[in-house]
């Protein structure tokens, strides 16, 4: 913390105006220098609010709000950028910090460049002042306290301890990022006389009279020392101000209350978890900062310089309170059945499946608009991606939309506390290098939504040599083999799926001309919608056949992929898919109620309903096939004179009773959707659709009954 004062007596003040000394200006290449190269993170929105002060300058709240030029809406804080300013920025009400939930903020924060020149660098804060979002540091005379203080911690201006703490931030937790360590031995100026002159981060109660010892030695000149808690330190100057953004992540344990940080626990430059240069756990009393119970504590963050200057920013990229939430990967070898951790050797040729999954743990919103971005390993080809939400509804991510191994998908629903967990699931196979062994990187995917970013990385691995052999699969007669096949079924049932396979030395092996397996047989590796499948063994003849069970089958399109390898994996095929598209003869909407409300006036009549049914039939089946709608009517009392008919509109009546009537019939059409909506020309004025005929006899009354609709297959 740069010193706040500089006290060598009146001859020293009167050189130092008389030569007019230097006053920092703000650096504005520093600053561009953080913008360009700033992280991404969430725009500031209604969640914070800044402090309203005046300082012994004449200045007041220095923080500003900036925006990025990333163009993703994040934006940066600004606490001070040149000497003697103080900063602060809280949460508004609602979005306060509750103490008896887990949370985690993540933040990206930056402290200039100018190592042990910087100063004084900023604080997390956790409090429940009396002021508000107006809390900050003040000394005796209630000028706002810059330069050690932080514009947090208590002002030692002379008024010894314990009176100190009554001018810090008041019913507090201060998390401090100290890039000027204060170790003069007197007043304003001796903080951190105990841990030594390079830059540090710690811990304490800015509020709390332990926080602070006085030096006595010296009665003329008593000056106070910090307790520091949980302390991060590594004898650099470069710990804080290097000109590089640094990642920290918190997370609060309502349960052991315990606040445990995380400082450099990710790369600027790619945003990829790393090894933290410090992680520490810290107990907090919550009586300290929430003396009247109320459960929640304001957050925020305050920064100032003395002499010393840096430019103080953040960026936050997880706003406890508002969202808490998580991603993690479980990367699975599914022809060894077997987690993947990092360093393993898989086969070249085996089946992977990555589980994303994408928590939801507490928050004052729903993780809102969640853009997955996924980095896909590399020598990785993806054949099968499903969402599937927590409450079971799924739906399949199409595997051509990657690009440039990047699958970008948009949730189409916000998490919630019960809404989630929701999975990604990806399959595909992986390929090695012919006669090498192929290292794959770890690949970082982000999960992004507008009030809270997080990621999963996959771990690291390596994928065995392939031989030199090319083992082919194709679908169909060898002379028109092909890589993809579409099979049209009229409902479900057991299908059988035939191709045939080469082996050869070149690359470009024809499919015209089997090459043989020296006598051997391949090994076919199957999976039905994602799902792996008991492998069989293809004949040597160089054909082979696959029977997809019925039970494995759903109406609509089902997707097959198969792979085949030799000689105990060493030989791998390349992934061929077929789709097989079950169709299906149903209801798309039957009206529930029908309604006749009838004026009598004596005579007979025909009435039509307050409104005609939405009686709508969908049918994807193969061409060529038909079906017929009828419908009967039960119920109705015996005593009610009128009947119930069907109109075709050609002037033909069809009365509706216990025995089914025919009502229309259709066809399919190819594996398209074809729905016939009848109701659509069911209308009063074209006598078509469902009318009530009653005669001049009828009382009034209440009648009910019940219309069975039947939809069934037809000959031609």
């Amino acid at each position: 913390m740069g010193m706040k004062r500089w006290f060598l007596g009146g001859l020293a003040l009167v050189v130092a105006g008389l030569l007019g000394g230097p006053v920092a200006q703000a650096d504005n290449n520093d600053l561009n220098n953080a913008i360009s190269s700033a992280p991404q993170g969430l725009p500031l929105n209604d969640y914070f609010k800044l402090g309203t002060f005046s300082t012994s300058t004449g200045g007041g709240n220095s923080t500003k709000v900036i925006d990025s030029n990333r163009g993703d809406g994040t934006q940066l804080v600004q606490l001070t950028d040149t000497t003697n300013e103080v900063g602060t920025i809280w949460t508004a009400d609602n979005y306060r910090l509750n103490l008896n939930q887990n949370a985690t903020a993540s933040m990206w924060l930056y402290f200039g460049y100018r190592t042990s020149s910087a100063g004084d660098g900023m604080a997390f804060v956790l409090q429940n002042d009396a002021r508000g979002v107006d809390a900050i540091a003040k000394t005796t005379s209630g000028t706002v306290g810059d330069g050690e203080t932080l514009g947090v911690w208590g002002v030692d201006d002379g008024i010894t301890n314990p009176q100190i703490q009554s001018r810090a931030i008041q019913n507090s937790w201060a998390l401090e990022f100290d890039s000027f360590s204060n170790t003069q031995s007197r007043k304003g100026s001796a903080f951190d006389t105990s841990i030594g002159s390079y830059p540090h981060i710690a811990s304490n109660y800015p509020g709390a009279g332990l926080t602070y010892v006085t030096n006595n030695l010296s009665p003329d000149n008593p000056y106070v020392l910090m307790q520091h808690q949980g302390v991060i330190q590594n004898n650099s100057f470069n710990l804080l101000s290097n000109g590089a953004w640094h990642h920290v992540t918190m997370k609060w344990d309502a349960a052991a209350k315990t606040m445990t940080y995380s400082y450099n626990d990710k790369d600027p430059s790619t945003g990829n978890a790393q090894t933290p240069v410090g992680t520490k756990t810290v107990s907090i009393d919550p009586t300290k900062i929430d003396p009247n119970n109320t459960g929640y504590a304001r957050w925020g963050f305050t920064g100032s310089t003395g002499t010393n200057w840096e430019n103080n920013l953040v960026i936050f990229e997880q706003v406890p309170g508002v969202v808490n939430s998580s991603a993690s990967v479980t990367a699975t070898d599914l022809t060894a059945d077997k987690v993947i951790a990092a360093g393993d050797t898989v086969t070249s040729g085996d089946q992977l499946q990555l589980a994303y999954k994408l928590n939801y743990d507490s928050g004052s919103q729903d993780w809102k608009n969640v853009v997955a971005k996924i980095a896909i390993p590399n020598n990785m080809t993806v054949s099968y991606a499903k969402m599937t939400y927590a409450d079971g509804e799924s739906e399949l991510i199409d595997p051509s939309t990657i690009s440039a191994q990047t699958l970008k998908y948009q949730l189409t629903r916000d998490l919630n506390g019960t809404n989630a967990p929701a999975t990604i699931t990806i399959i595909g196979n992986v390929m090695g290098v012919k006669n090498a062994t192929t290292a794959v990187a770890a690949a970082k995917s982000t999960f992004n939504g507008s009030n809270a970013l997080t990621n999963a990385t996959t771990p690291n691995f390596m994928i065995s040599a392939a031989s030199n052999w090319n083992l082919r699969l194709f679908f169909g007669a060898v002379a028109n083999g092909t890589k993809t096949s579409q099979i049209d079924l009229d409902g479900i049932k057991d299908t059988t799926i035939t191709g045939h396979f080469t082996y050869s030395l070149t690359s470009t092996a024809s499919d015209a001309g089997y090459g043989g397996t020296a006598g051997k047989a391949v090994t076919l590796r199957p999976t039905v919608n994602g799902q792996t499948q008991t492998s069989t063994t293809a004949g040597d003849g160089g054909t082979f056949s696959y029977t997809v069970p019925a039970s494995l089958l759903l109406p609509g399109a089902n997707t097959v992929t198969l792979y085949a390898t030799y000689n105990g994996g060493t030989n791998v095929s390349d992934v061929i898919k077929a789709t097989i598209n079950v169709g299906s003869l149903a209801f798309s909407n039957v009206t529930s109620n029908i309604a006749f409300n009838a004026k009598l006036t004596g005579t007979s009549a025909t009435i039509a309903p307050s409104s005609q049914p939405n009686i709508s039939v969908v049918d994807t089946r193969v061409t060529g096939k038909y079906w017929a709608l009828s419908a009967n009517l039960t119920g109705l009392a015996a005593s009610f004179p009128g009947e119930v008919v069907y109109q075709p509109g050609n002037g033909s009546v069809t009365t509706l009773s216990s025995q089914d009537a025919a009502i229309d019939t259709g066809s399919s059409a190819a594996i398209t959707d074809v729905s016939k909506q009848w109701s659509s020309t069911w209308t009063d004025s074209s006598s078509k659709g469902l009318f009530l005929k009653i005669p001049s006899a009828t009382t009034a009354g209440t009648y009910d009954g019940t219309i069975t609709w039947s939809l069934k297959n037809a000959p031609s």
